[in-house]
């Protein structure tokens, strides 16, 4: 009986551990544009849900603060036929999570584009979470 006792907390033990042990990915990217910029950096990813957490600032070229907020895009790219997007951002100052959707496998860069025309610039930073 305690044999049993011992095998059953042994396997509940694997069990709890293997459901803590879940494996994330969180990498981080930066921006300093004044249309479009293509990153280098290489995330290899999951085929699962992705997003990412970021934040952006509009500025002019004095590197002051600009009333004016641009809108930008964040996009993942694996290759010319794979690729996910994410429009509508702010240049703002505020942190915001936004869903590319479960996504395929492979390594993809970030590709960040400035769709205004009010800022000289914007500058942020994110993370690719999954």
């Amino acid at each position: 009986m305690k044999l049993k006792k011992v095998v059953a907390a042994a396997v509940f033990s694997s069990v709890l551990v293997g459901a803590v042990s879940v494996s994330a990915y969180s990498g981080s990217y930066t921006f300093d544009i004044g249309y479009q910029v293509s990153g280098t950096t290489k995330h290899s990813l999951a085929s699962k849900s992705t997003s990412t957490t970021v934040s952006a600032q509009s500025y002019y070229h004095s590197g002051n603060i600009h009333p004016d907020k641009d809108a930008y895009s964040v996009q993942l790219y694996k290759n010319w036929t794979t690729y996910y997007t994410i429009s509508n951002l702010v240049a703002d100052n505020v942190s915001v999570t936004k869903q590319f959707g479960t996504i395929s496998a492979g390594d993809y860069t970030i590709n960040v584009t400035k769709n205004g025309g009010k800022a000289d610039k914007i500058i942020g930073s994110g993370t690719i979470n999954q």
